[in-house]
């Protein structure tokens, strides 16, 4: 866990009416990731909503529970401004320092960077046409990049949820890297490996799909996670 210590946590949650039929196993991971990552960021957990696009911020895991579940399904999202909005206010945030702590003198209270961020993305992957997240996410890397940034500074794990091909194919190019300077992105399906949702994005090792090719053989299930089938122990 130290690796999501210290990190922004942030969950953008697709409710439309196409991931209808995945309402309880979406509400399940968000209910298992909340929890995991809520330990490590004291000031709260982010909660992003795309139909419409809403925001709730700095929430503990029950209270971003009860938002999912008092928010309606409405139609086809629109995925491309939702994620711009997220991207395009954190990059305002990068290069402005931030105070450590209480101020006691302006002269030498410590500045620090803006805190990393990680972005779960919670979607069946039906967006609306033509829309595939590249621009926006190449514009955010374009950012980290001048700022001579690492991929630890941001990452963006996508949690597919059903066998849309075309929703598959639009992930993996993502989680390709697109010959980007830094990769940003990883896409893990919905009863994957939790490590992986958590570490995938911002820890090469987990984002190597072939580390979890037999996940029988190499993690262990906990007892409130088996019916909802995934792997979630840590690595031996």
């Amino acid at each position: 866990m130290e690796e999501l210590q210290g990190r922004d946590h942030a969950f953008l949650v697709d409710n439309s009416t196409s991931s209808r039929d995945y309402r309880l196993q979406m509400r399940k991971v968000l209910e298992l990731l909340a929890r995991k990552v809520e330990s490590t960021d004291s000031r709260g957990l982010d909660l992003y909503f795309t139909a419409p696009y809403r925001k709730l911020k700095r929430q503990k895991s029950n209270a971003i529970l009860n938002a999912f579940d008092s928010t309606d399904l409405r139609d086809m999202p629109d995925m491309r401004s939702c994620l711009a909005r997220i991207l395009d206010e954190y990059q305002d945030k990068l290069g402005k320092p931030r105070i450590v702590g209480k101020i006691k003198n302006p002269k030498t209270t410590p500045f620090v960077g803006c805190r990393k961020l990680s972005l779960y993305v919670l979607t069946d992957g039906i967006w609306q046409p033509n829309v595939d997240l590249v621009q926006e996410i190449q514009t955010l890397v374009e950012h980290l990049a001048e700022r001579k940034l690492t991929n630890k500074q941001v990452g963006i794990q996508f949690i597919r949820f059903g066998q849309n091909l075309q929703a598959i194919e639009k992930m993996k190019r993502l989680d390709s890297g697109l010959g980007f300077k830094l990769n940003l992105v990883d896409t893990t399906p919905a009863n994957g490996n939790v490590w992986k949702m958590l570490l995938g994005s911002v820890n090469p090792w987990f984002d190597a799909d072939y580390n979890f090719e037999d996940t029988e053989s190499s993690y262990k299930e906990e007892p409130d996670m088996v019916g909802l089938g995934i792997a979630s122990a840590e690595p031996r």
